[in-house]
């Protein structure tokens, strides 16, 4: 069998080769690179450590039922509760974190939510409503476990290392702002 192609059809097929060798190799390089920036309505956030690491952080009920939580409509007041630990500093940071990029999401649509940090003495019996959501961070002297929380308007965000609240805090985010990686 005897193929007679001229140089254009040259020239056409070794384009489209190159073309999918191109695409092949970022996917297969590119997917090592860490993802550590990510684009919410036109606004660059970044964090600390790659997304994917986070995925992998476990939610409860669901990632869906965060998201509608933190973009209900009713919402005026988010109040980040937390306890003194020895792990004041990796809560302060947190705490920004969790502040800042939420502030940032619902500024993109005008709309204005008042975070207020309140220090507190157990996370037993904290009072949360449709207007008033309450995220407690659990930092690791405190936690048990590494995992986000949803429990009638409060969110629990825990972690059992300093890396594994960062991403806990990072997982919260992903869900809240429907991040998927």
């Amino acid at each position: 069998m005897k193929f007679n192609l001229d140089k254009k059809q040259l020239f056409g097929i070794f384009s489209a080769v190159v073309v999918v060798a191109v695409i092949v190799a970022y996917n297969f390089l590119g997917s090592d690179k860490p993802v550590t920036r990510y684009t919410f309505q036109g606004t660059e956030l970044s964090f600390r450590d790659d997304l994917r690491l986070a995925k992998n952080v476990s939610v409860f009920p669901s990632e869906e039922a965060i998201l509608y939580t933190i973009w209900n409509p009713n919402i005026q007041n988010i109040t980040i509760a937390y306890m003194n630990s020895t792990d004041n500093q990796f809560t302060a940071v947190n705490a920004f974190e969790v502040a800042f990029k939420l502030n940032v999401a619902y500024g993109q649509f005008s709309w204005f939510v008042n975070f207020v940090g309140k220090e507190v003495e157990s996370f037993d019996n904290l009072n949360a409503s449709d207007e008033n959501m309450v995220i407690v961070l659990v930092p690791p002297s405190l936690a048990d476990d590494t995992a986000v929380e949803l429990d009638r308007n409060v969110v629990y965000i825990k972690g059992k290392t300093q890396q594994e609240f960062d991403l806990a805090t990072m997982k919260f985010i992903m869900a809240a702002l429907n991040i998927t990686v």
